[in-house]
């Protein structure tokens, strides 16, 4: 990796618990995942604005969304493409402790 993107994702880094306010319980996330996650603070208002019934995350990378949406709905349905976001995510929604409220 360049020097360029460590210095990117150590500008995001300073920003990490504005991403997870968990993050120090052990947040795991890749390079990709510094720079697609969504501020903890906005996903939370996004789910505020979803009903108290199902929602699906199509594009749920690491899990943060989902983790917000898991706390005001009934039942998340979260999905990715790339598998090892996928698995980034279960272990984020275990360190929230949300897992009955989302499927992966």
């Amino acid at each position: 990796m360049s020097e360029v993107y460590y210095a990117i994702v150590g500008k995001y880094c300073c920003q990490r618990y504005l991403l997870f306010s968990r993050f120090d319980e052990g947040i795991k996330m890749d390079g990709e995942g510094w720079f697609s996650v969504t501020l903890e603070l906005i996903a939370r208002h996004h789910a505020s604005c979803c009903g108290s019934g199902i929602v699906v995350d199509s594009f749920t990378r690491v899990g943060g969304n989902a983790i917000q949406l898991s706390q005001r709905s009934a039942h998340v349905i979260a999905f990715d493409i790339d598998l090892k976001k996928i698995d980034y995510a279960y272990h984020n929604v275990a360190v929230y402790g949300v897992n009955d409220h989302i499927d992966l």
